[in-house]
């Protein structure tokens, strides 16, 4: 397939409860990923927002090669913003 990297034999192969234990420690700056950390609702969302067939895909004309990458940053650290997937 043209591959010229690949994934670390351990990212995959950790010991979750070693994981645990120390995920306080993991320096600022690094990526995390944590599981079960949105509500069931907010990951339905999330879910039909980025389905295949969603909206979003059309509108940003995602399939098109000519679109190239494109990103939404957010501030981590500000206030929250609203959004109407947010409000209760």
């Amino acid at each position: 397939l043209g591959y010229e990297y690949r994934l670390g034999q351990r990212v995959l192969r950790y010991d979750l409860e070693h994981a645990a234990a120390t995920s306080e420690r993991i320096p600022r700056g690094v990526m995390h990923a944590y599981d079960g950390c949105l509500s069931p609702a907010m990951l339905a969302s999330l879910r039909r927002a980025f389905a295949k067939d969603a909206a979003f895909w059309r509108e940003h004309d995602y399939a098109n090669p000519k679109t190239g990458f494109f990103s939404y940053v957010h501030e981590l650290d500000g206030a929250p913003m609203s959004s109407p997937v947010m409000r209760r």
